[in-house]
């Protein structure tokens, strides 16, 4: 550390360092131990100035590292709430006004300390937004639930978003206290994550299978898959019939059990965001859905109005009058029937959907497959416009942990065993 401050012959010291920072280097360096006296009666004497408590920018911590003698500097105090500050303001305005998918998992550091991390996704990107040591908190389901509610709170208190869906794991604290939540605020989506550690069935002999969370082990199975090259290359020209038969014909167990594995996670799951999610993706629409499915326009209305009447129940944070209150419901009933009509002209195409298929190309040239792009160009039409804000809440929902934990992963690294 001292030498990445001072850097070499001590001509161009490091920039981003404080002079108080760069003079206890300088001093270590040369081998006289801590600061003269007067040098630190001299800051605490600006500091009683100043009319301030004295607060250290600089703390000098031991390491215990293959150096017995090594010092180590940490950045503290008012520099760090300085650059906290600023990150924080920089997340009010990307996270102001949106719909956000809230996250929390356990790790462990070095220390085994039991740490809970909570993200915020949104826009197909994730941020941490706190750690909590949680060494001493209960792990039961009434527990979990007021831990939950209590970063749901504080989210929506600090960063001006609306979180729209709670995600964790499925052990018996997390999945009671996630069930709980929703029961208490209906409004509020409680789906599973569906991108976690995943187990392969069988074994798998010739290929290496990277796992979603570790990263490290995507890049080793795409690495080995040089050393593959020549013998898939082989297969491919000598077993392609074998290769195609394999494919149309797997083993009935294997089958099976990978279809046991799909029905209970979908079970599992909040199946009408899913669905909807789908419905609504413009590119899709209800092409992935058979005629034995059984899905009529009525049908998909009333699981789009159920789902939609969930998310608008959350009850107003005012107190209202007689007056505004019937208002309220005056309104909520018109947004209503906004939805619904807006909803059977898009399975229709007609309106303002009318003309989606024929410059569906042009679309895609432009802004890609990117469903969001296309509902949010509908935002500024009034008659579509509820169904539109709708539509964006629920294809914004990402229900995985792949952004917690690579924090995890990140945090693993950086953390020192201080």
């Amino acid at each position: 550390m001292i030498a990445h401050i001072l850097r070499k012959n001590r001509a161009n010291p490091c920039p981003n360092v404080s002079v108080q920072a760069l003079k206890i280097a300088k001093t270590l360096k040369k081998g006289k131990g801590k600061r003269s006296k007067d040098e630190a009666s001299e800051n605490e004497a600006d500091d009683e100035k100043e009319g301030r408590k004295p607060k250290k920018l600089l703390t000098k911590v031991e390491a215990s590292m293959k150096q017995s003698q090594l010092k180590v500097f940490m950045v503290s105090g008012q520099l760090l709430d300085n650059a906290n500050d600023v990150v924080t303001d920089q997340l009010k305005t990307s996270l102001q006004g949106k719909y956000v998918v809230l996250t929390s998992d356990g790790w462990k550091d070095e220390s085994c300390n039991a740490v809970t991390g909570v993200n915020l996704a949104v826009n197909e990107k994730t941020y941490l937004v706190n750690l909590i040591l949680a060494n001493l908190h209960r792990k039961d389901g009434d527990a979990m639930c007021h831990a939950f509610e209590t970063m749901i709170d504080k989210a929506e208190e600090v960063y001006g978003m609306y979180v729209v869906a709670l995600c964790c794991d499925n052990d018996n604290g997390n999945q009671h206290g996630r069930k709980n939540v929703v029961l208490k605020q209906p409004y509020l989506f409680g789906p599973l994550y569906c991108a976690h550690q995943s187990t392969n069935f069988g074994k798998v002999l010739a290929f290496l299978v990277a796992n979603m969370t570790h990263w490290n082990t995507h890049f080793i199975a795409f690495d080995h898959l040089q050393d593959l090259k020549t013998l898939m290359q082989l297969a491919v020209f000598t077993q392609r019939n074998d290769i195609i038969a394999a494919q149309k014909h797997m083993m009935k167990a294997v089958a099976d059990g990978m279809m046991k594995r799909i029905e209970k996670r979908w079970k599992a799951l909040d199946q009408p965001i899913f669905m909807l999610a789908l419905i609504l993706n413009p590119f899709k629409g209800v092409s992935c859905f058979s005629p034995k499915a059984g899905v009529s326009p009525f049908t998909l209305h009333t699981i789009l109005m159920e789902t939609y009447r969930c998310v608008c129940s959350q009850p107003p944070k005012i107190t209202w009058t007689d007056v505004e209150e019937e208002r309220y419901h005056e309104i909520k009933l018109r947004k209503e029937k906004e939805v619904s009509e807006a909803f059977f002209s898009y399975l229709s195409r007609c309106g303002p959907f009318e003309d989606l298929k024929k410059n569906k190309k042009t679309f895609l040239q432009i802004n890609g497959n990117n469903p969001l792009a296309m509902w949010t160009a509908f935002l500024p039409m009034v008659s579509v416009a509820e169904l539109a804000d709708f539509a964006i809440l629920l294809l914004s929902i990402s229900v995985n942990q792949a952004g917690l934990e690579h924090n995890f992963s990140d945090l693993k690294i950086k953390k020192p065993q201080l």
